[in-house]
């Protein structure tokens, strides 16, 4: 019986890790979104960027799992019309940031005299 308990306790302790480790990786990821650009850094050890022009932009997808729903965070894709997309992960009011960058793209066409 006590073979059972460590193993249980080591998987506990495996998943504690993966847990912390994601949570980390998280806190080290930024989206930003600006009246010219979005942009999304990730990542601590493999550290990657991707921005695009706020005029580049042609869709906002927003989604939210039933965690996400429990942690008031969701999932927001930007992609551009040649088919690249910038996913953004666990985003605290995504709907709000969806908002932000559609705003944003207003103004742009406003300033460009387009509609």
């Amino acid at each position: 019986m006590s073979a059972g308990l460590d193993g249980i306790l080591g998987g506990l302790l495996v998943a504690g890790a993966i847990v912390g480790y994601v949570a980390f990786a998280r806190s080290k990821s930024r989206y930003i979104v600006t009246d010219e650009r979005v942009k999304m850094d990730i990542g601590f050890i493999n550290g990657a960027s991707r921005e695009y022009r706020i005029s580049d932009v042609q869709g906002i997808d927003t989604s939210q799992s039933l965690i996400g729903k429990l942690f008031s965070i969701g999932d927001i894709a930007v992609r551009t019309a040649d088919g690249t997309e910038i996913p953004w992960r666990g985003v605290p009011d995504h709907e709000q940031v969806a908002h932000t960058i559609r705003e944003h793209q207003r103004k742009y066409d406003q300033t460009m005299d387009r509609k």
